[in-house]
This record gives structure tokens, sequence and C-alpha cells, in this order.
């Protein structure tokens, strides 16, 4: 098939995930193009005539902006899109439902609260429950510069304000950490001592195995909704062990016996002990959740094959 796959650009959430993505697909025989969303920027009839020359069987997207979804709703062929968040619907994720026939034929999400609502309206729906891991096997490297004893990286931005954040904010991000806490991503202030800068593009493998342990978080405009964030497949992946909250809306499918759930600042500095300190439990853990990652990323490409079939 001659499939073209819409990306975000670089260093927005899926830049790596799609491209990631699009080599995989390369690799089963198809032609795979790659076109960045508009990100809001306007476009003119030039562009939509050039895809509408390409002729492509499939267009396989993510939650783009509305001025992508304009243009994909101009061209004529299957349209798979893979949801991941809430995106630009305003006040739910089942709204992504109302776009069937326009923006999407087949649904592929870890949302499992829109896999049930778009079920009701057609069966091709694929749920998928950990994320893909776009992470190239030989950039998982220890580097000095990122050997610190604990790490988050994720955007900050409204996460510093919303008060839907304030449990994650004041457990992990206003503390006087006295262990080294390092955080990297767009939208957090240079002036905090923990502020990292962005990371450097193909820099995630070498961040987590470099470090002792990482944060993860969901927002709660994710957990209600069934998502588990990508950064978890991600660090599973590279072997780093997680320090997280329990959150009782999130299935976390069996990996909950390979995250150090914690309630306190106290307790995450018990666990970034015993991580500094080579825990015995600590290794099994991380060792258990690669094999569990390992099986959850093969099933998911199994699925993504699957959809663009559907």
């Amino acid at each position: 098939m001659k499939i073209i796959v819409i990306t975000q650009p670089f260093p927005m959430g899926e830049y790596h995930w799609k491209r990631f993505e699009a080599d995989y697909l390369t690799s089963l025989g198809h032609e795979v193009y790659m076109l960045e969303q508009l990100n809001g920027r306007d476009y003119n009839q030039e562009y939509i005539d050039q895809i509408k020359e390409l002729d492509p069987d499939l267009i396989y997207s993510t939650p783009a902006d509305h001025k992508t979804f304009e243009v994909l709703e101009q061209i004529n062929c299957k349209k798979v899109i893979n949801i991941c968040s809430k995106g630009i619907m305003k006040d739910h994720i089942n709204e992504w439902t109302e776009y069937r026939g326009r923006w999407w034929d087949s649904l592929f999400t870890n949302s499992i609260v829109l896999a049930n609502e778009a079920k009701k309206y057609t069966k091709d729906v694929i749920h998928y429950e950990y994320p893909l891991i776009p992470i190239e096997k030989d950039s998982i490297e220890e580097v000095p510069h990122y050997k610190h004893d604990c790490v988050f990286l994720g955007q900050g931005f409204h996460r510093l304000e919303i008060p839907e954040f304030k449990m994650e904010r004041e457990t992990f991000f206003l503390q006087n950490h006295d262990f080294d806490f390092k955080v990297y991503g767009n939208g957090w202030p240079r002036v905090n001592w923990y502020a990292g800068g962005v990371l450097p593009d193909g820099d995630i493998g070498r961040l987590y195995a470099s470090a002792k342990s990482a944060i993860g978080v969901i927002e709660q405009d994710q957990r209600i909704y069934g998502l588990i964030n990508n950064r978890y497949s991600e660090m599973a992946y590279c072997k780093i062990p997680i320090i997280s909250f329990d959150y009782p809306e999130v299935d976390w499918y069996g990996a909950e016996k390979y995250i150090n759930f914690i309630t306190s600042a106290e307790e995450v500095k018990n666990v970034v002990n015993k991580c500094k300190n080579n825990d015995e439990q600590i290794i099994k853990q991380v060792n258990d959740f690669k094999q569990f990652i390992d099986v959850q990323h093969k099933t998911y490409l199994e699925k993504l094959e699957h959809v663009i079939k559907l």
C-alpha cells in the first residue's frame, strides 16, 4: 500500500513515535511517506493537489490540528487514526467518534473509554494497552552528564499551576530534594535548580540508561480515559526504576508489580536511595518490567499491522 503517515514536529510527543511506525511499515513492504501536521498553519490548493497526486491508499494520522484535518477531509482514501490523548477535542475524548467517516475510518487507541464508545458505531476499532517504544537500541547507553539520582522527562507549562497536577507538583517538583534530581523538557523555568532544558533529539535512551531512577506521571486528563503515558513504556524498555503514584483510574494491565508506587515525598526519597544502592528487588523489578514491555511492544506492532488492513 501507499501510506501517508501524519507526524508531529520535534519536540512534540509523537515525533519519534510516528517516525518509528513509518520505518516499520516500510519494512513490511509498504510505500510510506511522512507528512508533518500543519499545526495551525494555513494551506493552499497546491498543497492539497500534491497530496492528491500522490494518490495514497491510506492515511495514518495522529491527534493532529484542525487545519490538518481540513486537508485530510479532502483526500479520498482510507483513513486510520491513532488516538492517545484528548487532543483537540474540547470536552471529552469520546468526541472523536463524531468524526468517523471524515477524519478516520478505523480507530487505533490506548483509551479503553474511547475504544468502548467507538465500538457502538463501528467494529473497526483496535485497543492497545501500552504505547509504542520509538527508541533505537544503540541509543540506550550510559553517558556521564545524565548520571542523576532521579530524572523526569516531560513538559512544564500548565503543569506548573493547574489544580489537577497539584499532587504531582508538590510531591515531585516543589521539593528541595537532597538527591540529584533533574527535569528535562519544555516549559520549565530555567531559574529552577532542577531544570535541565530540552532533551536533545535521540537522547531519551541515554537519559534513562544513565540515571538511577525516573518519575512517571499520568495527568488527570489522560488517566480518566484509561490512557497510560508513553513515558512508562520508554522507561521500562530502558530498564530504569519507575517512581509513580498508583492512579486508581488506571489499569496497569499487570505491570503494577514492576512500578514503585509512592504517596509522599519521603517515600520518593526512600525509593531513590534504594535505587542508588542497587537494591536487589529494584533490579529484579526493572528486568521483569523489560520482559513485560517487550511483549507489549511486539503486540502493538502486530495490532498496527492489523488495523491498517481493516
